[in-house]
């Protein structure tokens, strides 16, 4: 069953839900919908709440975008972060040697000869 309201749609069944969620004309980004760019049109909207719509989840984004974060976030398992801190402490652990100028340019003299991990 399927109820409008104003601008609002409520898709209750299930088949209905995979539907919409397969259709490329529904999107779950709020940008793409008419009304959320009336009100932009409107200046309804702080420059706060539009400049953190790009910082949002992905859980918010239609494909590719979707689609190419998911694929990078699997690579972040708890078993491979564990396996990847030996190494990343060794690096953080490592002297760094300060950069060498180029013609025409200076390093500060407060370079860092280690970063420290707590």
């Amino acid at each position: 069953m399927s109820t409008v309201s104003g601008e609002l749609v409520s898709i209750l069944r299930y088949a209905d839900v995979a539907a919409v969620l397969r259709n490329p004309q529904i999107s779950v980004d709020d940008r793409a919908s008419q009304l959320h760019q009336g009100l932009v049109a409107e200046g309804r909207f702080s420059p706060a709440y539009l400049a953190q719509l790009d910082d949002r989840s992905f859980l918010h984004r239609d494909p590719p975008d979707h689609s190419r974060l998911r694929k990078l976030a699997r690579a972040f398992t708890a078993r491979r972060v564990e396996a990847l801190r030996a190494f990343i402490q060794q690096q953080v652990d490592q002297p760094s040697t300060p950069p060498r100028p180029t013609a025409g340019s200076s390093w500060s003299s407060n370079w860092p000869g280690r970063c420290r991990s707590k």
